[in-house]
């Protein structure tokens, strides 16, 4: 079955109900079902031929067991797992949680310029419509008990190279948005909206999650790699950086890399 974070049901096809009736697996409370289904981006209901319930079990890893219902699509492309069952059986977790202290993150944060370097020799220019008129926000006030994480955060941001301070006035100026994590450090945001209405589109295809499992089919080992401060190895050209232009109240700041 396909694990799907956003479905809240389970789902078998027809093929596979007709697979598990001949096969005499043991189900329970067999029954038809009013409930109205519908795929995803589709207007139109599902055609639920059935409804039942059995126990599902891990074959491989932790070996949980959980008693659930599925509903029997009419025709059907995929057998999904939904959202409340993966998390019981402990095949998903949803919001990995922040496992690193925030003195942890300083110290990493600290390095990081040795850790990862600017990408030498490449500039990015972004493509601005200068027939767009510049929007000059205002500041969005910060709450006084965040105020000093956010001044260490801009202050890491400085040390690294990765903003510097802007003086005089600036066509382009955007909003600070503070987001608090979930082990209480806070994460800067910039409300780049007005911003994205003067930047020239470059279109590319962006594979969907089927192109990507045709390619890992057959794949047996998977690794997982969270790159900190990634987007921020590459050197933003200087006609650029004045539309990243933000305000705080320590004053306007701009990137110098992306």
């Amino acid at each position: 079955m396909m694990i799907d974070s956003g479905s809240k049901y389970n789902i078998v096809d027809e093929s596979t109900w007709q697979y598990i009736r001949n096969k005499n697996a043991f189900l329970k409370n067999v029954r038809p079902s009013s409930k109205q289904l519908s795929a995803y981006a589709q207007r139109e209901s599902l055609s639920i031929i059935c409804t039942f319930d059995a126990e599902i079990t891990v074959v491989e890893g932790n070996g949980l067991s959980v008693d659930t219902t599925f509903y029997v699509v009419k025709g059907g492309e995929q057998n999904l797992l939904g959202r409340v069952t993966s998390k019981q059986l402990g095949v998903l977790l949803i919001g990995l949680p922040s496992a690193v202290s925030p003195e942890e993150i300083q110290h990493i944060s600290d390095n990081a310029i040795d850790k990862f370097p600017v990408i030498k020799g490449v500039k990015i220019r972004i493509n601005i419509d200068e027939t767009v008129n510049p929007v000059a926000q205002h500041v969005r006030r910060v709450p006084i008990a965040l105020r000093q994480q956010v001044e260490d955060q801009l202050n890491r941001l400085l040390k690294l190279g990765i903003i510097e301070k802007v003086y005089g006035p600036s066509p382009w100026v955007s909003p600070v948005v503070i987001v608090i994590k979930d082990n209480g450090d806070v994460r800067l945001c910039i409300d780049m909206r007005r911003v994205n209405t003067a930047i020239r589109r470059e279109y590319h295809m962006i594979p969907t999650l089927d192109d990507l499992l045709a390619r890992l089919n057959g794949s047996m080992w998977f690794s997982r790699l969270d790159i900190k401060d990634a987007y921020h190895q590459v050197e933003l050209h200087e006609s650029s950086r004045h539309i990243t232009t933000f305000i705080t109240h320590l004053g306007m700041f701009r990137y110098n890399r992306i």
